[in-house]
């Protein structure tokens, strides 16, 4: 497994004045992996500045509160992650080709930004705002993947239940990629390709089993 410590961008040299964007991705950067190390409670504002290269004061000037910047980043890793599957997917029409197409772009993901998944992936935080931001992000993760599911009109066809299962399975497909990323993070040497082939060797099985005749 790449990338272990994520897109980390380079830091200034001393007196180097940055254009406020770039400083600005320089502090997400760094927000990234001490939340994602920390939790939300864990992390402060002094360690995020100073692995940014910036002060306290100018981290304050992008960023109002430490809440605005862990729910931003949340919402950014969300939306990152769910393009990407999104444009895997979409030209393919096999149901199984779309289902691998949809784990190689997420482990792509967590290969490129393996600090970005330990944030997504959480437990919810005590903050309220962080835990409804939290509690919000996973639901559309959720809810994204199973209308990537639901658009297959054979799975589940008969089932009264059919968005109800559906979303079910989208939950515990979502739960289950998660696990196997933070095995593989624990296991680095083994390639992506072995990760996307034997996990679809688990979950590829499930998703034939949900498939019915459409109903006349």
């Amino acid at each position: 497994m790449k990338g272990t410590t994520g897109n980390r961008l380079a830091l200034p040299e001393q007196g180097q004045r940055l254009p406020a964007a770039q400083r600005r991705a320089l502090i997400e950067d760094a927000a990234v992996q001490v939340f994602a190390a920390d939790g939300f409670g864990g992390a402060s504002l002094e360690e995020i500045a100073a692995r940014a290269g910036v002060t306290k004061p100018l981290l304050y000037r992008h960023f109002a509160s430490k809440a605005e910047l862990y729910v931003g980043l949340l919402e950014d890793e969300m939306r990152g992650l769910l393009a990407g599957v999104a444009a895997a997917v979409e030209d393919e029409e096999d149901p199984e080709a779309r289902l691998r197409a949809g784990m190689e772009a997420f482990f792509s993901y967590v290969e490129r930004r393996p600090f970005a998944r330990r944030l997504l992936f959480r437990d919810p935080e005590a903050h309220a705002e962080a835990a409804a931001a939290h509690d919000r992000v996973q639901a559309e993760m959720t809810g994204a993947l199973a209308a990537l599911l639901g658009s297959n009109p054979r799975l589940l066809a008969r089932d009264p239940q059919r968005e109800l299962t559906i979303e079910l399975f989208a939950q515990v497909l979502k739960t289950a990629l998660n696990g196997v990323a933070a095995w593989w993070f624990a296991h680095p040497d083994t390639s992506r390709e072995t990760i996307v082939t034997r996990t679809m060797q688990l979950l590829a099985p499930g998703l034939r089993e949900l498939e019915e005749p459409l109903p006349r």
